[in-house]
């Protein structure tokens, strides 16, 4: 992950600053975080698939997606691919949030992770 992630970084022209840059809690770096929900979320929606720990590689369905030549992708785009669709069905929200800001993050325009939002996200 640690390889993927520096990877990202040197595409992204991120900074020294920006790479160090950490979540409120102090605990991870944000963009390392980034880069851990966004590859959650591809498993999750089937366009990603873990092989071991460190081997990752794409599925059909996502060279599929990326044939589509996508200019991005927010979580809300993920969405159309019934296995994200089945994941988000089966996990509560626990934590008390606004219906704003619960908005913001389903819709993938909230700058925050679901750690920093406060959103608990668990199995029913």
């Amino acid at each position: 992950m640690r390889e993927l992630i520096e990877i990202l970084a040197m595409d992204f022209q991120l900074s020294d600053d920006e790479k160090k840059d950490l979540l409120p809690s102090g605990s991870q770096a944000i963009f390392d975080n980034r880069v851990g929900w966004a590859k959650f979320y591809l498993e999750k929606a089937n366009l990603l698939k873990t092989e071991k720990r460190g081997s990752y590689h794409t599925t059909d369905l996502g060279l599929s997606f990326l044939k589509s030549n996508p200019r991005e992708l927010r979580t809300k785009d993920l969405e159309e691919f019934k296995a994200f669709k089945a994941f988000k069905q089966s996990i509560t929200v626990k934590n008390e949030i606004d219906d704003t800001n619960l908005g913001n993050i389903e819709n993938g325009e909230s700058n925050k992770t679901p750690e920093e939002a406060g959103v608990c996200i668990s199995k029913n």
